[in-house]
């Protein structure tokens, strides 16, 4: 490389010597913890190797199953160890710690933050700080999605609002405008704070346990659940009493966790076929199995029912594929400022053009003075896109979102002024759509369609 002194014959045979010794020691470790685990050995001395392994590879996921059944026999057997044992705190904290170093060796490891979410999830954890680590490594790299996924699921068991959340996003997007992630948390959060039905942070649903259990059936964040506290292909350890504390009610469901729909005040969980109750849910967890196919949580609940009365922008299949219920106006116009804002600093990032189309489609047509108004933001977005095109006329992000609006108000007629006025509007189609096909090659024959059915219909 350049500015580097060239190694000496000596230098490399040293180097390479170093690292035979080192990728040996790895090897030997590494084989050591997976015949502790082969023979369920939980003991503190395998409990500790395993760490040392995760500290140089954070990227198996198999130890850190290990360490999750490992951590469930050492509590397990704290009453009838003669040696003092640590309290499941100081346990669940040096969990904690390690897995922020695990995470300095690798910032995207899935293993380290699935089992940081699952020490989380014991109840013992202090929120408020995960969450300032979150803002912490966001700053450091602000499109992280593991770190964001993560910091969702701390802010609902810390009962953070829909407000505070969307602030959130909004200082997140200010500082940098090319974050798909903060833009997909606002497509979560628009829907359930304008909603009509109880957001899952709604404080009702939060007050006590019972309440949580007798919500509304359908909001799968408000249900009773069971943790998952290892994977289903293994047996349960080898106490079948090993359980650590976890208030259920500040529990919510996990991607992979089942649904316990019980409304007892009973913490009744099915340990493979075998059903506990326990009617003290703060002292007790449960080993669940599971089966994703059958579970729903909060990150993968549609936006919105499909069943909603209210109308939409038309042509979906210009501006959006799916059918969503709409925003109200101001929302929707208060949000296409924030919008403006990224595109005139980043033509060229397809985040914020993303956003915006999902914006689009979610803007009322209804008749009288709510259907005026959308009307009015609509053809405001399209003067604003007209004019961005003026200032980077090879934008083919701002060209594709012009021509999507443009046949949105071509067919849903949103504006009538004429025949004059639709042939201009046309012949721009025609213009736009001609443009792509030379600018973006990879999809020219997806807008040589397009051109061709709205030459067409003209005719």
């Amino acid at each position: 490389m350049h500015n580097r002194a060239r190694e000496t014959r000596e230098q490399l045979d040293v180097r390479k010597a170093s690292n035979v010794q080192k990728v040996e020691k790895y090897s030997k470790l590494n084989k050591m913890v997976m015949e502790n685990h082969q023979i369920k050995n939980y003991d503190a001395e395998s409990f500790a190797l395993s760490a040392k392994l995760l500290e140089l590879n954070p990227e198996i996921g198999t130890v850190w199953n290990y360490r999750r059944l490992s951590l469930m026999h050492l509590h397990s057997t704290r009453s009838s160890s003669p040696a003092p044992a640590p309290a499941p705190c100081a346990l669940l904290d040096a969990e904690l710690a390690l897995v922020e170093r695990a995470l300095h060796k690798n910032p995207k490891s899935y293993g380290a933050w699935h089992h940081r979410k699952w020490v989380v999830a014991q109840g013992q954890s202090d929120l408020q700080r995960e969450l300032v680590l979150c803002g912490r490594l966001l700053d450091l790299d602000c499109r992280n999605f593991h770190c964001w996924s993560y910091r969702r699921y701390v802010a609902s068991l810390a009962s953070r609002s829909l407000e505070e959340e969307l602030e959130f996003t909004t200082h997140k997007i200010e500082q940098n405008f090319s974050n798909y992630s903060a833009w997909h948390l606002r497509t979560r959060l628009l829907p359930q704070l304008h909603s009509s039905a109880s957001s899952p942070l709604d404080p009702a649903l939060q007050q006590s346990p019972q309440l949580a259990e007798t919500s509304d059936s359908d909001n799968p964040i408000c249900r009773p659940v069971g943790l998952v506290k290892h994977p289903p292909m293994y047996p349960s350890p080898p106490c079948p009493s090993s359980h650590l504390p976890i208030p259920s009610a500040s529990v919510l469901p996990h991607p992979t966790t089942p649904i316990n729909t019980s409304a007892t005040s009973a913490f009744n969980c099915k340990i493979h076929s075998t059903t506990i109750a326990s009617s003290s849910p703060s002292t007790s967890i449960t080993s669940l199995t599971t089966s994703a196919s059958t579970s729903t949580s909060a990150s993968t609940r549609p936006l919105a029912s499909s069943s909603s009365s209210s109308t939409i922008l038309p042509t979906t299949s210009s501006l959006c594929p799916s059918s969503p219920s709409s925003l109200p106006v101001e929302v929707v116009a208060r949000e296409a400022e924030l919008v403006k804002q990224a595109f005139f600093t980043e033509p060229a990032d397809q985040s914020a053009w993303l956003y915006h189309r999902w914006l689009m489609a979610h803007l009322p047509t209804t008749d009288g003075d709510g259907g005026a108004s959308a009307q009015a933001v609509l053809e405001g977005e399209v003067n604003s896109v007209r004019e961005l095109l003026e200032l980077e006329p090879d934008s083919k992000w701002a060209m594709l979102t012009l021509a999507r609006m443009l046949e949105a108000i071509r067919e849903g007629s949103l504006s009538d002024n004429g025949d004059e006025e639709t042939n201009k509007r046309e012949r721009e189609l025609v213009d736009l759509y001609s443009k792509l096909i030379v600018k973006d090659t990879c999809r020219n024959k997806y807008f040589r369609d397009k051109l061709i059915s709205l030459v067409t219909k003209v005719s």
